[in-house]
């Protein structure tokens, strides 16, 4: 593989992400993702190990969060399981659900 091969443009790297440009430069400005600038004009190129490694951060952070949720609020699972079936057309029937106080 050539030294090109492992060097990506901000649009490649939008690309093979899917998502936009935007996003892309966002993370750079934020850190989160490494970018060195060539030339005077400062074209950012993008290498292919820091890409992975902004996918395996976000990733990660992402399995975090989602986890938080689902600890700090038992209700957060039963109400996503709920978002699921309906998606998929089931009915889901609560307990107490039709009950007139």
């Amino acid at each position: 593989m050539s030294v090109s091969d492992d060097v990506w443009t901000v649009d490649e790297v939008a690309a093979r992400a899917k998502v936009s440009k935007k996003t892309v430069h966002r993370a750079i400005d934020a850190g989160d993702l490494q970018a060195a600038p060539l030339g005077e004009a400062g074209a950012l190129r993008i290498l292919e190990e820091w890409f992975q490694d902004w996918m395996r951060d976000r990733a990660r952070l992402h399995a975090e969060r989602r986890a938080a949720r689902s600890a700090s609020s038992p209700g957060a699972v039963a109400a996503a399981a709920s978002r699921r079936s309906r998606r998929r057309g089931t009915l889901t029937v609560h307990e107490g659900m039709g009950k007139t106080r």
